[in-house]
């Protein structure tokens, strides 16, 4: 699976979006049963070669195989579909603290921060609040958010 979806990357990274889906339907053929990072990595060529039909597709694949997406997944999912903007990742930061998972929500921070999209207060306030509510020693991480966050303002 691993040479599978490093052989789907470099087609997608090389512009060739034809010859990466190529790749998944060759893992198909095969009866490789494909991971979380095949899926998400079909889905994102897909998605910015504007093919959103093809992408939601790949998710419905994906859902019907068993495979639990993660965060990855529904960004790129929403990627497909919609401008996506700190709004839509606030939203989805806030998904993740409420289930409890402050990781989650802190990778919501790092996709924004190389898509280059800044986080705002409300950005901040719920990691902070989430690490809050984590106990366990992410009260430390609550001050690395909120320096952060000051010095963004």
């Amino acid at each position: 699976v691993v040479t599978y979806n490093t052989l789907m990357n470099a087609c997608a990274k090389a512009g060739k979006v034809v010859e990466a889906l190529k790749v998944l339907d060759e893992m198909r053929r095969q009866g490789i049963a494909g991971n979380v990072v095949t899926y998400n990595t079909a889905m994102d060529i897909c998605a910015k070669a504007g093919k959103v039909a093809e992408a939601m597709k790949v998710l419905k694949e994906m859902e019907r195989k068993g495979i639990a997406g993660d965060v990855v997944t529904y960004n790129t999912a929403m990627n497909a579909c919609i401008a996506v903007d700190v709004v839509t990742y606030n939203t989805l930061m806030n998904a993740c603290a409420k289930a409890g998972n402050v990781a989650e929500a802190r990778k919501v921070l790092e996709e924004m921060e190389r898509k280059g999209i800044p986080g705002n207060v409300v950005t901040y306030s719920t990691l902070m609040n989430a690490c809050g509510k984590a106990g366990k020693g992410k009260w430390q991480r609550q001050g690395r958010y909120w320096r952060r966050w000051r010095g963004k303002a």
